[in-house]
């Protein structure tokens, strides 16, 4: 919690994640900072339920900048946002902590919490601070604690009639923790109970659907077998057993000590298919398969539509290229289509152009000069006006 006393000692040092632009694909962009110590921002803002102005100030390389509690990441360090932070530290010149260093830091800050020594002025703080965030209910242990102290001070300065008031509140304030405690207990006995009955529930419907799905395997044949497996694969795949050996000495997979195959790249696991789903393996079967039927019948209706679709084709034209020669064929209503040549269709395009003068005819000709437009203006103009 940020409000804990030796919260500006533990995260001093340590290194943090925050986000500072986005790239042209609308990723977050983020930094590796370090955390030098922990610093007030100028407006307050809500963090972890309250209100705070707490901040750190943050390093990277040599700029500093304050940033909010809110404002850091609690996504994993990627590599290479890791690899351009310390190739930046690098560029400078600047010193990149070894593993033993962020090992020892992690160690220190894991037993610090259960190190530190609360004092009489920590605890009073806390209590307060709970108080004023109407956060009193959760707070009941401190008070305890703040409550033993005062007791055994004012003992201690033969103060009785205090240390008698403050015994009569520390009774009241027990009393109030352990009716709270005794309904907590009840309401965890009452979730684990609900749990392990839901628990039991769930196991009883994998073993009816682990059980259904091994009768429904029993009565498939080799070809639905092979279907149901490629479709319920995740992350697997299944070769035969031979072909596992092939690839195993190639070195196009590996076997783990746990006896797992898979993948070179670790990331796909590996496992041999059933004898009887392999071909060669399968049990003989007066009746065919009903896929492969299918399969067959499909193929060869594609094969008759082709040779109909052949024998409905005519070619006329000279020469060996498709593109000189003239293709008709008859559609599904019984129309004939024709396909001209191509090279017929680009000659006909040609000549619709307009022609293109050279460059060599447009050197031989003689432009007009100013004089002799306006000249051939006036001639023009007077014989209009003489007629």
């Amino acid at each position: 919690n940020f409000f804990e006393p030796f919260f500006d000692k533990l995260v001093q040092g340590t290194y943090v994640k925050i986000a500072i632009d986005d790239n042209v694909d609308g990723e977050r962009v983020y930094r590796f900072c370090q955390v030098s110590h922990v610093c007030n921002v100028e407006r307050s803002y809500p963090f972890a339920g309250e209100k705070t102005k707490k901040g750190v100030m943050l390093v990277y390389g040599k700029s500093k900048r304050t940033s909010t509690l809110a404002a850091l990441s609690n996504h994993r360090l990627q590599e290479r946002e890791f690899d351009l932070w310390r190739l930046y530290l690098e560029s400078l010149k600047m010193t990149v902590p070894t593993k033993e260093m962020a090992i020892k830091q992690y160690n220190a800050i894991k037993e610090m919490p259960s190190r530190h020594k609360y004092t009489d002025e920590q605890v009073t703080v806390m209590v307060n601070r709970k108080r004023a965030s109407g956060k009193s209910q959760v707070s009941l242990g401190v008070e305890i604690v703040r409550l033993e102290r005062d007791v055994a001070a004012a003992k201690t300065a033969n103060n009785f009639d205090k240390s008698i008031e403050l015994e009569a509140r520390l009774a009241q304030m027990q009393h109030a923790n352990e009716q709270r405690l005794a309904v907590k207990t009840e309401d965890v006995v009452r979730i684990n109970e609900i749990n392990k009955r839901n628990r039991e529930i769930n196991m009883k419907r994998d073993m009816d659907a682990s059980a259904s799905n091994r009768a429904q395997m029993d009565n498939m044949s080799a070809a639905q077998k092979l279907q149901y497996v490629r479709a319920s694969a995740s992350r697997r795949m299944y070769l035969s057993k031979d072909k596992i050996d092939v690839n195993l000495a190639e070195g196009k997979l590996v076997k783990l000590p746990d006896g797992r195959i898979m993948t070179v790249n670790k990331l796909v696991e590996v496992e041999a298919l059933p004898d009887d789903i392999i071909p060669d393996n399968k049990k003989n079967s007066k009746e065919e398969d009903v896929l492969v039927k299918m399969e067959r019948k499909r193929k060869a209706q594609e094969l008759a539509v082709v040779e109909t679709r052949v024998n409905s084709v005519e070619i006329e034209g000279d020469g060996t290229d498709i593109a000189n020669k003239t293709i008709r064929f008859i559609d599904d209503d019984g129309t004939w289509t024709t396909i001209r040549p191509a090279a017929e269709i680009l000659q006909e395009q040609e000549l619709k152009k307009r022609p293109v003068v050279s460059d060599e005819v447009k050197k031989t000709r003689r432009g007009i000069s100013m004089k002799d437009y306006f000249n051939r203006v006036k001639e023009r103009t007077a014989a209009e006006d003489g007629a």
